[in-house]
């Protein structure tokens, strides 16, 4: 179970901190540039993307990663608990087994637990639900932990806007940066929110859109051992994706859903942070003017604090700069903090170059640097920081158990 451990993706795998503990272990994907993750009580999800756009060519998004296998094993990673729980991995093995239930160029992932009346997934584990956003712009789902996929192939192909979604660098392809399954127990969503178990899907450069409701709670017989990847069939066609665009900068790198609200979400963009109160119906600016030519990407919302949230901003693409900013009204007005973060020898050490990753853990606020630090401050105002633990490498997302993840990749 992860209930009370917090994963870090970075450039070389997946570490978990636990509760009260102030040192990481290697989870899972030794040596793997994660870019997103997402967890549940069950298991996680994590992204590997494709590093290469051609025959020699590092994708623009990963010029960092140019030390990395070119063919490392890209795609979705299901992430369990081994049967040992873990305990006689040594230091420097995963502690957890993975399976790759998807292959090709993943971009985003989201998990939640899926268990059939009367039944359990392979191996005689509960299944878990998943997604996977991907370059090209589309969004894959299984409800049987990953042995067999429905969706994609042209999800997004009715949206009206579909043919001007592009990206400035080669190969020039929009890409699903976050994908998350709509909370609650089913039906309604609350005022003005939607149905449980919908998707919401966050595209650079292509906006936000709804997708239909990613299921997960039907019967399932209990399946036989899992194919190849290569093997594994997408079942089905695509599903009607609503477009929810009206007022936003359509370069979306993150959108999250408010906890506490449902029809409340919020999107960092290339043109700073927007929000909606209407699930997406029409959406307005919530950046100060003195945030012009921030590159807003990291976002995390927190779920046990009403009204506080974190933005993370670089001043250029792709993530070069560090900004910090804090929110104690769900996004009406914003604190600079980045001073505070990085104040004292100890945490200045750990600012680094490169957009940090926002984050919170139960009463704390967490920010992952580059540098593979993770900083963290439990008082009221966030204004005294200070190190809870390093990895060997930068740290790109963090994720929680039943928790919006989050991710400055882009």
């Amino acid at each position: 179970m992860l209930s009370s451990q917090l994963l870090l993706g970075t450039t070389s795998g997946v570490y978990a901190v636990a509760s009260g503990q102030q040192t990481a272990r290697l989870l899972a994907l030794k040596g793997a540039l994660v870019t997103h993750l997402a967890a549940a009580p069950l298991g996680a999800a994590a992204a590997v993307p494709r590093l290469a756009c051609g025959p020699g060519e590092l994708h623009a998004l990963y010029p960092f990663a140019a030390s990395l296998p070119a063919e490392q094993a890209c795609g979705m990673h299901l992430l369990r608990p081994r049967g040992d729980s873990g305990s006689g991995a040594g230091a420097d093995e995963p502690a957890f087994s993975s399976e790759h239930v998807w292959a090709g160029d993943a971009r985003s992932c989201c998990i939640w637990d899926a268990p059939p009346p009367g039944g359990s997934g392979g191996g005689g584990q509960q299944e878990v639900g998943l997604a996977v956003g991907t370059e090209p712009a589309d969004v894959f789902t299984s409800v049987d932990s990953g042995r067999s996929w429905s969706g994609g192939t042209g999800s997004f192909a009715a949206a009206p806007s579909r043919e001007k979604w592009s990206f400035p660098a080669p190969p020039h392809q929009p890409h699903v940066l976050s994908v998350e399954r709509l909370p609650g127990g089913g039906g309604d969503g609350g005022e003005g929110g939607e149905g449980s178990g919908r998707l919401v899907a966050g595209i650079e450069v292509g906006g936000v859109l709804v997708g239909p409701d990613a299921g997960g709670a039907g019967p399932a017989p209990a399946a036989a051992p899992a194919p190849a990847p290569a093997e594994r069939s997408t079942l089905g066609g695509s599903s009607a994706w609503e477009e929810r665009n009206q007022g936003i900068y359509v370069d979306v790198h993150s959108c999250r859903v408010d906890p506490h609200q449902a029809a409340h979400w919020l999107a960092v963009t290339g043109r700073g942070v927007y929000e909606t109160h209407t699930a997406g119906a029409s959406w307005h600016a919530v950046s100060p003017a003195t945030w012009a030519g921030r590159y807003t990407v990291g976002l995390a919302i927190n779920p046990q604090r009403q009204g506080e949230v974190l933005v993370a901003a670089g001043d250029r693409p792709p993530g070069i700069g560090v900004h910090m900013y804090r929110s104690t009204d769900g996004g009406a007005s914003w604190r600079d903090i980045t001073g505070a973060v990085f104040n004292g020898h100890e945490c200045a050490e750990a600012k680094g170059d490169r957009t940090p990753v926002p984050y919170f853990w139960g009463g704390q606020a967490l920010v992952g640097t580059d540098t593979g630090h993770v900083l963290a401050s439990t008082d009221a105002e966030r204004q005294q920081w200070r190190p809870v633990c390093r990895v060997p490498a930068p740290v790109l997302c963090m994720a929680l158990p039943g928790q919006s993840p989050s991710s400055i990749m882009h």
